[in-house]
């Protein structure tokens, strides 16, 4: 995000800050990013109850985290991070392509004659399947990614560490060149 003259990687941290062989600056600068750029604004979203926008959001989010933690798709990261997704690889997948795919390229939670989406505020449940309808309640979605997160952030290991720094380096090495001149 550009403001002014400086390009951010994070709300703390700039491009031009960024450092990818400095592993403890990298994790700060990248729960920064994660949880400034995606988490916090979906929160917001859901207190406003924008249901559609914090879940959206929260796809992001996981998308994100998925990606940079080992190249793992989407779904596989909730079924290993995320309890109501647990050893449901039909469920994952299914709000993965239904919910995430639909949002981000059609701007609706796919839908056909055998399943629909849906987001509620409502739910005591993270999921909720009414026939061939499932409930999404992005505030409890959040909740979980945000503790899949910080579990991720501070068990990280020397193995993920070196992960995530060759993918940021991949996604915004360009960024980083561009800042420094």
């Amino acid at each position: 995000m550009r403001i002014g003259d400086a390009l951010w990687f994070s709300p703390r941290f700039s491009f031009a800050d960024m450092n990818f062989d400095d592993k403890t600056m990298l994790i700060q600068a990248f729960r920064d990013r994660v949880d400034g750029f995606f988490l916090q604004p979906a929160g917001r979203s859901i207190a406003a109850k924008d249901a559609f926008a914090g879940g959206l959001v929260c796809c992001a989010a996981i998308e994100f985290i998925a990606t940079t933690s080992g190249k793992q798709h989407p779904s596989a990261w909730l079924r290993s991070n995320v309890s109501d997704f647990k050893n449901d690889e039909k469920l994952a997948v299914r709000f993965w392509n239904y919910f995430r795919d639909g949002l981000a390229h059609e701007g609706r939670v796919k839908s056909h004659s055998q399943f629909s989406g849906q987001f509620s505020l409502d739910l005591p449940t993270m999921l909720t399947e009414i026939g061939p309808v499932l409930l999404v309640n992005p505030s409890l979605l959040l909740e979980a990614v945000q503790a899949a997160f910080q579990r991720y952030c501070d068990q990280m290991n020397d193995r993920q560490a070196d992960v995530l720094a060759k993918c940021l380096r991949r996604y915004f090495e360009a960024e980083v060149r561009i800042t420094r001149g």
